[in-house]
């Protein structure tokens, strides 16, 4: 799994930068392998009425098979305190992967459900 933090809120707190892959870690660590790239982007606007800080969260999730495409699952949260916009940031996309996953789980399983049945039916020329 591979962590990309970026943001102008994190130009000078590295104790933020710290937090968020503490908190990456924790949250995505449980998919193992099947999570290729996290991206986390924060930004500081000041001047926004709903939230000073905000945050976005891209997730890749790799292909369980050759030649399928890789999921992604993106969510994105404001608010005025930066742990805050981090930490309900991280739970949603977390939340968002594991359906994601299961999602991939039962369209793999149906694949293979298929499988014999076609392989019988190619051979019965």
């Amino acid at each position: 799994m591979r962590l990309d933090i970026q943001g102008s809120a994190l130009a000078h707190q590295v104790d933020i930068r710290r937090y968020i892959e503490r908190r990456a870690l924790l949250e995505f660590g449980r998919f193992g392998d099947r999570v290729d790239t996290i991206r986390v982007r924060v930004i500081e606007r000041p001047n926004e009425p709903r939230g000073r800080y905000h945050c976005g969260l891209a997730v890749t999730i790799a292909p369980e098979e050759e030649g399928l495409q890789p999921r992604h699952v993106r969510a994105r949260r404001q608010d005025e305190d930066i742990r805050a916009a981090v930490d309900s940031v991280i739970e949603r996309a977390g939340q968002l992967t594991a359906g994601e996953l299961l999602r991939a789980d039962a369209a793999r399983a149906a694949r293979e459900q298929w499988r014999p049945v076609l392989a019988s039916a190619g051979s019965g020329s």
